[in-house]
């Protein structure tokens, strides 16, 4: 059930549970898991988030984690950047790497190992990728670092099987996930994903109160319309704050080495936010937790965070933009180190359309309304700051519009940051009508009358990556060369190309034709409406052998 793992633990953590997983693990199969229909108690449902969070999460060798390598492209030196914008970086130095590829099937097989001590928590992972991929015609791409530019589809497949500890939890686990990914050079702002996910493992963690919860687990997820967004991927350079749509879940949990408990089965959807969380949904269990896709951490399940979205005096209930309606009684107690002291005080501030957010403890009275009672609660004025890319520039009301479909306006009173790359709104129209990636970085304000969001400070900026790599071609019909990463990269009558070293793309591709080694330093970004790199500024310098792996498939994050 479990592929051997090298796992380091400290002496005094977990010793007897990992023994013991260990055991279980490798003794049982899937089949030892009878179907049950037990009630499933509070605890159970908490451990069950926990496990299902993790097993989804993005830095804990979940489902998220497997995104980046989905949209890489394997050869026999790592993994390099793909053609599409989802590719955030390539890995070139991992543990242990194996490459191959089967040209009757077309699969190209991967494994290796990664070890990782962060702090008190220590990762250990056996990870095994297939990848299938093919061009628009439906055939196999024998060679996807050479012909990524015809790269459509591909059906992805990851085993991951390993242990993560820290100071009170315990997860040893074995995980396959299947993704079929097509549209790849489509230009649409969005990528469907259609998947499915199985798990089995062993899970311990300490609780609050110091008691130790713990059970053996599987679990099976099916992908319901996930979709990334291509933008919030490459601006939060993670996927975790990009991806929307749900996952549906069925999970059977066993008290560790128990079968006179016999099974217990949880099952519900876990719904994406699009924010770096999601929510948590039980079948036969009204609470609804949240997941931070980080980690997969499950927030306490008697507390409550985020923006008010509307308020209701005559039953003293606001209500959070997820839905959750709070009430306020006579017994709740509200913080005084926080902006407001009173619902009405709150709901005078979104009257004149300031953003209030709130958090706390609630307790519950009806477990089949949708109703929390805050035990206490904190009202404090919502972050009036963002750092977002630009869509749209209207000179006409000296506003931009920018990826979550908020306008700011600039005023005579609004500062333009002195170190900003555009200076002024035309500058940035210019920009965005050239395709340039601007980023908007500032502190607004809520005009009073009219609601509109108002500049006090911005400093707008290039979203670009660095390169330094072997260049690989030269295409000189469409002005490209193509870097060992994969990316094909254009030089336009804008770029800058550093005379002092090889002035021309043309000289370049004569340096190539004669056995010379060419470096590609380079400050580049991608034009999503062309799905393409252009450079800004490049040079253009011969190379050792030696030193061609040197910043191999490198960008800046």
């Amino acid at each position: 059930m479990m592929q051997s793992t090298k796992i380091r633990f400290n002496s005094f953590i977990f010793p007897l549970l990992l023994a013991s997983a260990a055991i279980l693990l490798h003794a049982c199969t899937i089949d030892n898991l009878n179907n049950g229909a037990l009630p499933v108690n509070e605890n159970e449902f908490r451990i069950a988030g926990q496990i299902i969070g993790e097993s989804v999460s993005e830095s804990e060798n979940g489902v998220l984690s497997n995104f980046t390598e989905a949209f890489a492209v394997p050869d026999a030196e790592g993994l390099r950047q793909g053609p599409s914008i989802l590719s955030l970086r390539s890995e070139t130095n991992l543990q242990n790497y194996s490459y191959s590829y089967d040209p009757v099937t077309g699969k190209h097989n991967v494994g290796y190992v990664k070890e990782e001590v962060i702090g008190s928590q220590q990762v250990s992972s056996d990870v095994s990728l297939t990848y299938t991929f093919r061009n628009s015609q439906g055939n196999l791409i024998e060679n996807p670092v050479e012909n990524f530019s015809s790269i459509e589809s591909v059906e992805f497949l990851s085993s991951k099987s390993g242990s993560i500890e820290t100071t009170d939890k315990l997860s040893v686990f074995s995980r396959v996930d299947r993704f079929f990914i097509d549209g790849i050079s489509g230009a649409s702002p969005n990528l469907l994903i259609d998947g499915i996910h199985s798990g089995e493992g062993f899970f311990s963690i300490i609780q609050p109160d110091g008691s130790r919860l713990e059970r053996e687990y599987i679990l099976d997820m099916n992908f319901l319309n996930v979709s990334i967004n291509k933008e919030n991927v490459e601006a939060n350079r993670n996927f975790r704050s990009g991806v929307t749509g749900a996952l549906s879940y069925e999970s059977t949990i066993r008290e560790n080495g128990s079968a006179s408990e016999g099974t217990k089965i949880v099952n519900g959807t876990l719904e994406f936010a699009g924010d770096g969380t999601a929510l948590l949904k039980f079948r036969n269990f009204f609470d609804v937790f949240r997941v931070r896709l980080d980690k997969g951490t499950v927030f306490d399940d008697d507390e409550f965070e985020g923006r008010i979205a509307e308020v209701n005096l005559t039953q003293n209930i606001f209500v959070l933009a997820n839905g959750q309606r709070i009430r306020l009684t006579a017994e709740t107690l509200i913080e005084d180190d926080g902006d407001y002291f009173s619902l009405q005080e709150v709901a005078a501030a979104l009257s004149e359309n300031n953003r209030v957010k709130a958090e706390g403890d609630y307790i519950r009275d009806q477990e089949s309304e949708n109703l929390w009672t805050a035990s206490e609660v904190e009202f404090e004025d919502d972050s009036n700051e963002f750092e977002e890319a630009i869509l749209s520039v209207n000179l006409n009301d000296n506003a931009f519009t920018v990826q979550s479909g908020d306008t700011y306006y600039l005023t005579e009173t609004s500062e333009i940051d002195d170190d900003s790359d555009f200076l002024s709104l035309q500058e940035v129209q210019n920009a965005i009508e050239d395709s340039l990636p601007v980023f908007a970085d500032g502190k607004f304000v809520v005009e009073t009358t009219t609601g509109r969001l108002i500049v006090e400070e911005v400093e707008f900026t290039y979203n670009v990556q660095e390169i330094d790599e072997p260049v690989v071609s030269v295409d000189g019909t469409d002005n490209t060369f193509t870097v060992l990463s994969g990316k094909t990269i254009k030089i336009t009558d804008e770029t800058v190309i550093n005379p002092d070293k090889i002035a021309t793309l043309q000289d370049v591709e004569t340096a190539l034709s004669q056995g010379i080694n060419v470096e590609a330093a380079a400050t580049i970004y991608f034009d999503s409406s062309n799905n393409l790199w252009i450079a800004l500024q490049v040079e253009f310098d011969e190379s050792d052998d030696d030193d061609d792996d040197e910043g191999e498939g490198e960008g800046d994050d």
